[in-house]
């Protein structure tokens, strides 16, 4: 059983909540519908603010994300509020994903774990490493 089916509900409910203050610094929440199903998805992801965008990463081998790509906006929760943002995906630029997911490590040195990137003794991203990583991501730029 994939771990995350029982963990993200509880982010979510976390994220939605009067205590929301202590995760949303780090993750806010996308709401989707699937593209098939219609069914209605809330995923937590971590983020990185650059001025009025968020940026957040996942594996491009991961399959929610692809219910973002014909889409030009969505809705997230963002320090306890619901927003809807404007919506673009970066999935072949992979200089570019290298560039966001260092600014999002640096930020935030767990998502080094998440994403698998070797840290060295300053934590900072290790070059070759963040290279690897970005290979295997794609980007999601949230406009607000």
């Amino acid at each position: 059983m994939n771990l995350w089916r029982l963990i993200n509900p509880l982010v979510v409910l976390l994220l939605r909540s009067p205590m929301h203050f202590l995760a949303s610094n780090n993750l806010i929440f996308i709401t989707f519908k699937g593209r098939k199903t219609n069914r209605s998805f809330n995923i937590p992801v971590s983020y990185h603010q650059d001025g009025n965008e968020l940026i957040a990463l996942t594996l491009k081998k991961n399959l929610w994300w692809k219910n973002l790509k014909n889409l030009e906006s969505t809705m997230i929760r963002l320090k306890g509020k619901s927003l809807t943002v404007g919506l673009s995906i970066v999935e072949n630029d992979v200089e570019l994903v290298k560039q966001k997911m260092r600014e999002l490590i640096i930020e935030k040195p767990i998502d080094a774990f998440f994403a698998k990137v070797k840290l060295d003794q300053d934590k900072m991203p290790i070059e070759s490493s963040l290279v690897e990583a970005a290979n295997k991501h794609i980007v999601l730029k949230f406009n607000l």
